[in-house]
């Protein structure tokens, strides 16, 4: 009988997985793919502002 229900979280977890690529699927679609033509998904993280520099340039 645990078998079973180890059996059923594992087809929930695969269930919840599956909704949420279709979502950012359909979601990504809806935006006509714009904005990663060139370097994927990975040019959103490229123009993130550099953590070490917090505005005191020039010092």
């Amino acid at each position: 009988m645990g078998e079973n229900n180890e059996r059923n979280i594992y087809r929930a977890i695969v269930l919840v997985l599956g909704l949420v690529a279709a979502i950012g699927l359909i979601w990504y679609l809806g935006q006509g793919g714009e904005g990663l033509q060139e370097d994927g998904i990975f040019e959103l993280f490229s123009n993130l502002p550099d953590p070490n520099n917090q505005g005191h340039q020039g010092e």
